[in-house]
């Protein structure tokens, strides 16, 4: 089991996976975001959110860079870790 998400909702300096960009973006949004390194199966983390300016500092290719929290609304991304953690917890209270 994956746990689904957009990169605008994941948790700080956690790793997780891109899966793909939203269907219902623009043209020139995808292939900005694809140059910047945007692309399926690449490992990106959040390094800090600015809540009043709108804007993420991620890491991706061991590179930070600087996006709109529209665009990272775009990044369809998967934490794998947190359901293997969920799972391991679930089976230590079932067998306590």
């Amino acid at each position: 089991m994956e746990i689904f998400l957009t990169l605008d909702n994941a948790k700080l300096k956690k790793e997780y996976k891109i899966v793909n960009l939203c269907k219902n973006i623009d043209i020139s949004t995808k292939t900005r975001l694809f140059e910047l390194g945007f692309l399926p199966n690449q490992k990106v983390k959040v390094i800090s959110k600015s809540i009043s300016q709108g804007v993420l500092l991620v890491e991706i290719n061991s590179v930070a860079l600087s996006i709109r929290k529209k665009e990272a609304s775009c990044v369809v991304i998967k934490w794998k870790k947190f359901c293997l953690l969920v799972t391991q917890m679930l089976a230590k209270q079932h067998f306590l």
